[in-house]
């Protein structure tokens, strides 16, 4: 990256991961998965937009998934999609899963629980709005690409209602 030296430790500082997924709240950073992990780490965001060191939370997700979309909303982390096993994602290993977590206040993560999930791809976005969470294309199954927008509204304990078209 331009402007951060080649020596520079804290540009290192997180387990190198591509594929993986990213979330922020609370003042912290949340990098999920990747190419073969399925650990969670965190760094706190420090009030000058740096980070803090990173570490490896004792909750991983259940297997290891890249090109999965992860979002907050409210105090739950979501994630949702991507691939098992290494690059290139093939037809038999996309996950259709949706998971989440309850984000505890000092930033560890609950145990994670399946929920309502829209149909399997990855290489997509999750975002939370308004009572809402949405998933936006991605890669189906076939690797073609998805154009679709669906939406599932957020109930109070973290559920989520049926995955319809947004529009």
């Amino acid at each position: 990256c331009a402007g951060i030296p080649e020596t520079d430790e804290k540009a290192r500082d997180v387990v190198a991961p591509s594929g993986h997924a990213v979330a922020a709240t609370g003042g912290r950073l949340y990098v999920l998965g990747g190419t073969a992990l399925a650990e969670v780490q965190t760094a706190p965001i420090n009030t000058d937009g740096t980070l803090g060191g990173f570490t490896v939370l004792a909750t991983p997700l259940p297997s290891a998934r890249f090109g999965h979309a992860a979002t907050v909303y409210g105090n739950r982390v979501y994630v949702q999609g991507g691939c098992t096993g290494s690059a290139p994602c093939a037809a038999g290993n996309i996950l259709s899963d949706m998971l989440v977590a309850v984000i505890d206040s000092d930033g560890t993560l609950g145990p994670w629980t399946p929920v309502s999930s829209p149909n399997p791809r990855h290489a997509h976005a999750l975002v939370g709005a308004d009572g809402y969470l949405y998933v936006v294309g991605g890669l189906d199954n076939t690797g073609s690409r998805l154009g679709d927008v669906l939406v599932a509204a957020v109930h109070p304990d973290g559920t989520l209602g049926n995955w319809e078209y947004a529009g």
